[in-house]
């Protein structure tokens, strides 16, 4: 679970601004910050995240997001992502 939580930070800290990611989401930023100290996005926020890893032209991925999110998902398949 260790693993998942930073992956979900390292993702969250690659896409955006902690502010940018939340008003795109329509969150507070403190909701993001949550989301990375739990290790786990809101599947209702995954878009929000993705449109903003687009706008800032990250490399972050749909299949990035959703594999950090996959525990069974082995590390070296993840560093690639």
């Amino acid at each position: 679970m260790a693993i998942m939580k930073q992956r979900i930070k390292n993702l969250l800290a690659k896409v955006g601004s902690r502010e940018e990611v939340a008003i795109e989401c329509g969150v507070e930023p403190i909701a993001v910050y949550r989301w990375a100290q739990n290790g786990s996005i809101p599947s209702k926020h995954l878009a929000g995240v993705l449109r903003v890893a687009t706008r800032n032209n990250t490399g972050v991925t749909a299949s990035s997001i959703l594999e950090a999110h996959d525990p069974a998902q082995p590390e070296s398949s993840r560093e690639a992502s």
